[in-house]
């Protein structure tokens, strides 16, 4: 019965890289994003407020995936 431990700690290790790369994607894409704003606003002719609830849910999408992944890291530790 020692393999079971082995097989749910090599999902748990593929299940935290993927959470761990979409929270760095997720940074990436809200760092390009703020970078792109003022072209973005202007190609696409986006009021203040549209282009703040662009921006902000970037940062929900990222608080998000940054709360389940501290969530299986806490179970984990």
């Amino acid at each position: 019965m020692t393999a079971k431990p082995a097989v749910d700690e090599i999902r748990l290790s593929r299940v935290l890289l993927l959470l761990a790369l979409s929270v760095f994607i997720n940074y990436l894409d809200r760092g390009n994003l703020s970078i792109a704003a003022p072209l973005l606003k202007n190609e696409f002719q986006l009021s203040a407020t549209q282009l703040g609830v662009l921006l902000s849910s970037c940062f929900w999408t990222y608080s998000f995936f940054l709360a389940c992944l501290l969530l299986v890291l806490g179970r984990n530790t």
